[in-house]
């Protein structure tokens, strides 16, 4: 994930965690509206009318018969397609989404606990440095002042958003130093879910 992806994604991390979490309501409503739309298409072709008052209406092989059952598959198949696509933009949209987090909270894991703590309350929660300095002390028991806190906040932020390394040093960006086992880390006072799109 390069800087301002990354960037990207953490100032934005709630909103995408409750479009994932819409995602993962709304995905499988599509899938059984798309489902049914099918069973409805299988029961409209099964009883396809015979178009009345031509020759050989409702014989075996009469054209007339597959050209009503052609029409009505035609008048079907658009709605389908159309909640097929929306389907598969839905899955894929979910799949980058789900990345993004999961790449953000491995960068992440890298940091100290006190950095991570700075960035999740000022990046992604959004807090205040007039509020920020209470939360710190109800979490490591001091009273820090806000200017003290934003060079630790300014640290980690170095850290998580150092260059790539030169051309022939290691590759794939930023590796930091594990001080905690990955996945250690949890966002807090995530909202509910409410379906809002993330630009």
């Amino acid at each position: 994930m390069d800087q301002t992806m990354l960037k990207d994604t953490l100032e934005n991390y709630l909103a995408i965690k409750r479009r994932c979490d819409f995602l993962d309501t709304f995905i499988p409503q599509m899938a059984r509206k798309l489902e049914a739309m099918k069973e409805d298409a299988r029961l409209s072709l099964g009883a396809a009318p015979a178009l009345s008052g031509m020759p050989g209406a409702g014989q075996p092989g009469d054209p007339t018969a597959r050209v009503a059952a052609g029409c009505a598959d035609a008048d079907l198949n658009a709605p389908m397609r159309d909640c097929r696509r929306r389907l598969e933009g839905l899955i894929r949209e979910k799949a980058e989404l789900t990345a993004r987090l999961a790449l953000a909270d491995c960068m992440l894991a890298g940091l100290s606990d006190e950095e991570r703590f700075l960035i999740t309350l000022r990046v992604m929660e959004k807090y205040t440095w007039k509020e920020i300095p209470d939360r710190y002390r109800e979490r490591y028991g001091v009273w820090l002042a806000p200017a003290s806190l934003r060079k630790r906040l300014h640290r980690g932020e170095k850290a998580l958003f150092a260059p790539d390394p030169p051309e022939g040093g290691p590759q794939g960006g930023f590796h930091p130093p594990l001080r905690e086992p990955p996945g250690s880390f949890a966002c807090r006072s995530f909202v509910p879910p409410d379906g809002e799109a993330v630009r």
